[in-house]
């Protein structure tokens, strides 16, 4: 089991999929081909009919933890992950999505002082198509009462506190609920300088 290391804590990076054979793939590769040598991945499948099991089976001896059943949506598979994350740190890079570079988390958490921080965020890449996509600055903080200023695949978030709150399920922006709560509540958001991840665009919210 791996463990937290000297100045290198272990992030848990968590993939929910469900019937997205075409987009998972690219997902998987951007996340072990990090170069940051303290990562704990899982993946959640709602019981996939499409193919989408037999790519998590063609990496199974990466994946740290993955399992495919049946569940009530996509934050309720976001939830089965951070109950099984072992990490100090967890981070959603779900199916169609990927990190900008394979230096990203290394980048991350040598650049910022994650001790004095519970969130860190960062800019990210929005792909409207293949043909165009745009770099997106998050947006302050404090704008978080009124919308989702930031990306949740630029997120890390400190496992404790995903495991205390976790995402509701009755809200179709249940990320946007969560940060905001967090924010309200005065926990430390930390700006990390950089393109995280690079976002699909579409999906459920």
């Amino acid at each position: 089991m791996k463990t937290s290391l000297k100045n290198k804590p272990l992030v848990t990076i968590i993939t929910v999929v469900y019937n997205a054979a075409s987009l998972l793939e690219k997902t998987i590769q951007s996340v072990l081909e990090q170069t940051y040598p303290n990562i704990e991945y899982i993946v959640i499948d709602g019981n996939s009919t499409d193919g989408t099991i037999n790519i998590i089976k063609k990496y199974n001896d990466s994946i740290n933890f993955w399992l495919s059943e049946k569940d009530e949506g996509i934050y309720d598979a976001m939830n089965k992950g951070i109950e099984l994350a072992k990490g100090d740190w967890i981070n959603f890079m779900n199916a169609g999505d990927k990190f900008y570079t394979n230096t990203v988390i290394k980048d991350v958490f040598s650049s910022v002082d994650f001790d004095k921080g519970d969130i860190i965020y960062g800019d990210y890449r929005y792909i409207y198509s293949p043909e165009f996509s745009i770099i997106v600055n998050p947006k302050p903080i404090k704008k978080l009462w009124k919308y989702m200023s930031l990306c949740h695949q630029t997120v890390f978030m400190r496992t404790s506190i995903l495991k205390q709150y976790k995402f509701s399920l009755n809200n179709i922006a249940a990320d946007h609920e969560l940060l905001y709560r967090c924010y309200i509540e005065k926990y430390r958001f930390i700006y990390s300088e950089g393109i995280i991840a690079s976002f699909l665009g579409g999906g459920v919210s």
